[in-house]
């Protein structure tokens, strides 16, 4: 749907996207396991930030962090190659994870499943 001169309008696309680019930094190294026989999964936090301004009309930094996932060969190289601290942009799609914690509350986890990151190079002292 799109919005012009204060007219509505409906289109017939019907591509749905389900599509998550994030740049940040990393919070703590990636783990690394092992699920089933030998299919490799790696997950790490990403800190992001959003800056908004205050009831005082000041700006402030909010941090946001995500959990980030890696699947197979992917998951065995960003073990290797990222570290606590690195810039990271991520590619992937948003996932949902419910479960039932031990005292009967009921949680959702959100995960960004990546199919693909880049490592930033770290910029050099002035």
């Amino acid at each position: 749907m799109s919005t012009l001169n204060n007219t509505i309008t409906t289109t017939e696309n019907t591509e749905v996207v389900n599509k998550v680019i994030l740049t940040g930094f990393l919070g703590k190294d990636p783990t690394l396991d092992t699920v089933g026989s030998n299919f490799k999964v790696s997950k790490f936090s990403l800190a992001t930030n959003n800056d908004h301004k205050n009831s005082k009309g000041e700006i402030t930094k909010e941090t946001l962090w995500h959990n980030i996932v890696l699947w197979g060969k992917m998951a065995a190289e960003a073990s290797e190659k990222l570290k606590k601290g690195n810039r990271v942009t991520v590619e992937g799609k948003l996932s949902y994870r419910m479960f039932t914690d031990k005292s009967g509350q009921k949680r959702q986890y959100t995960d960004i499943i990546v199919h693909d990151f880049k490592l930033h190079a770290k910029k050099e002292a002035a």
